[in-house]
């Protein structure tokens, strides 16, 4: 099968540590072709979100053995955890800062999405207050946040599958080796969640690449006096970018997408 390497991240100047996340689409179809042995450990994982999507009454993702590879280095962890913030802002209903560039390393509105992110997608319920208990009222379950599949997936591995559903997918019980997989994720949310963030980021139709994106935005010694959200933003546009060329590959072909 074909591989399409979607991008690498030049060294720059450094806002993090830009090592860590690699980005696949594909990837039992790649390591059926180079790693046997890794091909085996990846089947184990896709058995293991089958199952954890069976029970959760979805039907269970089947992974080609035969899909053209997409692959993609993410600018770091930090670079997720920009585009993380910026979600958290949108949320808060506050604006995108055109004066500093979020570098993924504080990220307190990120964190507090994380946290209601969480308590929506386990279950957890709010305490009955007194009046709700002398009236008979059941307990209400939080109402879920946005941008809960981008914030809720590890930073560094797992899935995000080409199913549709709208909770993260976390089993009740889960075996250690398996439990860098969960939540599990849906394509179709995140892409939908990108798409929430490009508009308020102003994202043009025909954007530059990612590469160029940092270029053009980070890497240059003075920037423009008048810039739009995206522009100002370079490192989480940079993640967004990425993460959305991998929803189209995967939605193309049927085949996951992998942080590993």
């Amino acid at each position: 099968s074909a591989t399409t390497t979607a991008t690498s991240t030049r060294p720059c100047r450094s806002y993090g540590d830009k090592m860590g996340l690699d980005i696949t689409v594909g990837v039992l179809s790649d390591l059926l072709a180079n790693d046997l042995e890794g091909a085996d450990h990846v089947r184990q994982e896709f058995q293991a979100t089958a199952e954890a999507m069976t029970a959760a009454g979805l039907a269970p993702h089947r992974e080609p053995a035969d899909a053209d590879v997409w692959s993609a280095s993410g600018y770091g962890y930090t670079g997720l955890h920009a585009l993380r913030e910026v979600a958290g802002l949108i949320w808060l209903g506050k604006p995108i800062p055109l004066d500093r560039i979020i570098t993924g390393q504080d990220t307190p509105a990120a964190d507090a999405l994380f946290n209601a992110a969480l308590a929506a997608a386990t279950g957890q319920l709010r305490p009955r207050g007194l009046l709700d208990r002398l009236l008979g009222r059941s307990p209400v379950a939080e109402p879920l946040p946005p941008f809960i599949h981008l914030v809720m997936h590890s930073d560094a591995q797992g899935y995000y599958v080409p199913t549709d559903f709208a909770v993260p997918v976390i089993p009740a019980a889960m075996a250690e080796d398996m439990a860098h997989l969960w939540p599990l994720g849906s394509v179709q949310q995140l892409a939908a969640e990108l798409a929430t963030i490009a508009a308020v980021l102003e994202l043009p139709a025909n954007p530059p690449s990612a590469d160029d994106v940092l270029e053009r935005y980070l890497e240059q010694d003075s920037r423009p006096a008048q810039v739009a959200p995206w522009q100002a933003q370079p490192v989480a546009t940079y993640s967004l970018l990425i993460l959305r060329a991998a929803c189209d590959w995967s939605q193309r072909t049927g085949a996951a997408i992998y942080f590993g």
